[in-house]
């Protein structure tokens, strides 16, 4: 779990450093990087072999 949270981590910040430097205030913390931190971590947990839960178990789920 915390390997996967790392990867998370980074990949946030990746996508912070390549964004336009007008979107970085923006894009600190928001609802989007908020869902895209959570999408990471349920992706991270289907790639580890863990069942990640259902869509509709995740805040803004379908």
């Amino acid at each position: 779990p915390q390997n996967r949270l790392n990867v998370a981590v980074q990949a946030l910040v990746a996508n912070l450093e390549h964004c336009p430097p007008e979107d970085k205030a923006n894009r600190m913390i928001t609802p989007w990087t908020i869902a895209e931190f959570e999408r990471l971590l349920v992706d991270g947990a289907a790639y580890e072999g863990v069942a990640a839960p259902p869509p509709e178990d995740l805040p803004g789920g379908p």
